[in-house]
């Protein structure tokens, strides 16, 4: 994923937007341009324009007569302009004036010239430039004489203007219809990537996530798969230490029951013998003794264990203590038994004044499980244990070397994860260095100033 360049969503969907409108303008003009030649063929052609001034004519002229109408009857003449608005007309008397205009002709007064109509182009001092002739005429009887008409009419506007409003109204419909094509795009892949969420939530961890063109949602979909491997991952990881720990536990287990039986096969003989001898009830108490140190020491594995599987915390009894007199004495007493053993063991603590506010049981915990692995996987010679004031932190470093032939034992480090949870649980830090020959332990404890 890392080569991949992600587009930002918002980017992409501008550069659609504008694509989809230049598009969108360029169908309406097209469509604009081909309805306009369409008309200009069809509509405009001579022939068709002749049919209808001739219709517009004679329908002039049937409302004249039906209507007895004069040449002074504006209004009444108005009325039928109004009913054909896309009709131009004028009358003209005899003499080739203009007697009734319904609506504005040029800035030119039009003359009548050989039944025809003519706008006449003046110039300078009125100076006539040149003469077009313009369209036909009619004779229409009136009541008050005869005649002539001139009609014109613009009904193309109408198809112009529907021309032009439908083409700007199928480029709306077709950028709208571009848009969602665009978001119904986004919006199947947000619901394909939540149906495929959902199924990893349901329980279905293998199920592939799509990972499909560059934007955010690619990302997130890259996201999302990733995620479901380190599911996938931890899940593997939870499955090997749970099937660890039950083997452990079913070691354990086993190892208690041995002890136990021979236990109780101890006391059942002191109880049902009382006729033996004092040296050998002696006997049977040592045994029974040793017994029970034995099974202590297992169900303190077996504690650790428990402690480490649910990284649980006891409940504590925290009390302030001078750490120069708590310090020493626990780890001197230790040192002893090492010592009495055939250790080496060099302790160098730094004075300080400083106060530890702990419960001790963690404490303990803390520094058995330390000495007990010295005097399993450390070499007699080179113990050295060193103590350094940090502020607010005492380091204390505990350095051996290996006896490589214990090291290649089978272990669990459970004692390990017991310190390292004992000094969560006290706030502090615990750490493990080890090279080919030396094992260095780690532990900073939480100090503060003496008030």
């Amino acid at each position: 994923m890392e080569n991949l360049k992600f587009k930002r969503l918002r980017t992409i969907h501008i550069a659609y937007f504008l694509i989809s409108l230049i598009i969108c303008s360029l169908f309406s003009w097209i469509l604009y341009l081909t309805g306009a030649q369409l008309i200009e063929k069809f509509y405009l052609k001579q022939s068709a324009v002749e049919s209808r001034r001739l219709a517009y004519e004679d329908s002039f002229e049937d409302y004249v007569v039906d209507n007895n109408l004069s040449s002074m009857d504006y209004y009444k003449m108005s009325s039928w302009i109004k009913q054909n608005p896309d009709v131009y007309l004028f009358l003209i008397d005899e003499e080739g004036f203009v007697v009734y205009e319904s609506g504005h002709w040029s800035e030119t007064d039009p003359v009548y010239l050989d039944e025809t109509v003519v706008e006449e182009v003046k110039g300078f001092d009125d100076e006539v430039l040149e003469t077009t002739i313009a369209y036909p005429v009619r004779d229409i009887q009136f009541a008050d004489g005869n005649f002539m008409l001139y009609v014109s009419e613009s009904t193309e506007v109408f198809w112009y203007n529907l021309i032009k409003i439908g083409s700007i109204g199928f480029g709306i419909l077709m950028f709208m219809f571009l848009q969602i094509l665009f978001t119904n795009k986004i919006i199947r892949k947000v619901k394909r990537l939540s149906d495929e969420v959902t199924q990893i939530e349901c329980g279905n961890i293998n199920y592939p996530v799509t990972k499909e063109g560059c934007s955010e949602l690619t990302q997130l979909a890259y996201h999302v798969d990733s995620m479901r491997f380190s599911l996938v991952d931890q899940m593997k990881r939870e499955q090997e230490v749970v099937k660890t720990n039950y083997d452990l536990v079913s070691e354990l287990s086993h190892d208690v029951r041995t002890p136990l039986t021979a236990l109780i096969g101890y006391m059942e003989v002191l109880d049902e013998h009382p006729e033996l001898s004092e040296e050998k009830k002696r006997d049977y108490i040592s045994r029974s003794k040793d017994k029970t140190l034995q099974l202590k020491l297992i169900t303190d594995k077996m504690f650790q264990y428990s402690f480490n599987f649910n990284e649980g915390f006891m409940d504590t009894n925290t009390q302030e203590y001078e750490l120069m007199v708590l310090l020493p004495q626990l780890i001197y007493e230790r040192v002893f038994d090492l010592q009495a053993n055939d250790f080496e063991v060099t302790v160098n603590l730094e004075e300080t004044d400083k106060v530890i506010r702990v419960d001790v049981q963690y404490l303990h915990r803390l520094f058995d499980n330390l000495f007990s692995n010295i005097s399993r996987y450390a070499l007699k010679e080179g113990v050295i244990i060193t103590g350094l004031d940090r502020g607010e932190n005492y380091v204390l470093e505990f350095e051996n070397f290996k006896d490589i032939g214990k090291m290649n034992s089978k272990s669990t480090n459970i004692g390990l994860k017991t310190c390292a949870n004992v000094m969560q649980q006290l706030g502090g830090n615990f750490e493990v260095h080890q090279t080919a020959s030396k094992f260095i332990v780690t532990v900073s404890l939480l100090v503060e100033d003496e008030v």
